[in-house]
């Protein structure tokens, strides 16, 4: 009974739940089938790489038995964007299947998340976010340590990252143009700037239109009536390479 078109978890209205009468078994059949299809066309791809999955959390380190430093050619990721509570619900997004499958911690998933465990000290040094951090300290102290809390462990991610990066290897992060308190968080200079301070250079960032999202493109973060502000509508890819 979750209402459709949202990012968040609603409930539907009384009168939407009495209309309301899919046919499950009908539905789970038909992606089933389209998986079954898709995982047969897979099959016949004959020069597959090898893939190893592994289970760690890159703020905490990176286990050097799994990765060892100076090993790793390339780096594709999309990291969080920090507002798991907020605009992008991962939390509450991933929570039913996390509970159907039995993982801890389900429920409070939010706070294994980067930026979950809150701090009151700023572990970084970043020109390009001083002025944004001080204008949204100004309006909301809360909101501050919440984005702090993020960063500090954002940063400590991308240090980890770094050290498995040989020299002349790049890496590729997809970040958004997340807001707090109505002001952009340049996470795309962030992201770079951190980067640079362990060694690399700025290649490029490439801008692009999210093309299709779950999210809607105005949100009302104060829930009050008619007060919308925009959501990410925008991807950043910055790559970097490393020299040093």
């Amino acid at each position: 009974f979750t209402r459709n078109g949202e990012f968040k978890r609603f409930r539907m209205s009384e009168d939407k739940i009495a209309d309301y009468n899919p046919n499950p078994f009908e539905l789970f059949e038909k992606k089933v089938r389209r998986n079954i299809s898709g995982l047969r066309e897979y099959n016949t791809i004959t020069n597959r790489p090898n893939v190893t999955i592994c289970n760690f959390n890159s703020t905490n380190g990176i286990p050097h038995n799994i990765i060892e430093d100076g090993s790793i050619d390339m780096v594709v990721t999309s990291p969080p964007y920090g507002d798991s509570r907020t605009t992008v619900a991962y939390g509450q997004f991933s929570r039913w299947a996390n509970e159907w499958f039995g993982y801890d911690n389900a429920k409070n998933l939010d706070n294994e998340l980067m930026g979950g465990g809150k701090c009151r000290k700023v572990g970084f040094n970043s020109k390009e976010l001083a002025i944004t951090l001080s204008e949204i300290q100004t309006l909301d102290e809360k909101r501050y340590w919440d984005v702090v809390s993020f960063l500090n462990d954002y940063h400590l991610s991308i240090r980890n990252v770094a050290k498995t990066v040989r020299t002349g290897g790049r890496v590729c992060y997809v970040v958004g143009d997340r807001r707090v308190k109505g002001i952009q968080i340049p996470l795309d200079y962030f992201t770079a700037e951190m980067f640079e301070q362990c060694g690399f250079i700025h290649i490029k960032t490439i801008v692009r239109e999210i093309p299709s999202k779950r999210m809607p493109s105005l949100t009302s973060p104060t829930n009050k009536t008619g007060s919308h502000v925009q959501t990410m509508s925008h991807e950043y890819i910055v790559i970097l390479e490393k020299i040093k």
